[in-house]
């Protein structure tokens, strides 16, 4: 019975218009944001492997679709490898080829 309700609920708001202030909307046509979220998660699982260049280069890639999107989840990624993987934070061989691989220099 709750599964019904959740999916006549979710069929109701997602048929109605989702448009915002922003002039954004959840279901409608294809946004940047997909891409880069797609980016995102392509960047989680080159940290899983611990391949950190391929994780910055969909960081840019995911940047350069959304900068928001890509911006504050790049900021979330420095975080998570601070907390998890400092040793891979002040190598400064890794930095340079991903601010290369980038565009940053």
């Amino acid at each position: 019975m709750l599964t019904l309700l959740l999916a006549i609920g979710l069929l109701v708001y997602v048929r109605r218009p989702q448009g915002v202030m922003a002039g954004e909307w959840l279901m409608g046509s294809i946004e940047p944001k997909i891409f880069a979220y797609s980016a995102i998660f392509l960047a989680l699982s080159a940290f899983m492997a611990g391949r950190y260049l391929w994780m910055t280069a969909w960081l840019g890639i995911a940047a350069s679709f959304h900068a928001l999107v890509g911006g504050w989840s790049s900021l979330a990624m420095l975080m998570l490898l601070l907390w998890r993987r400092r040793e891979v934070v002040l190598d400064g061989r890794r930095w340079l080829a991903s601010s290369c691989l980038n565009g940053g220099l």
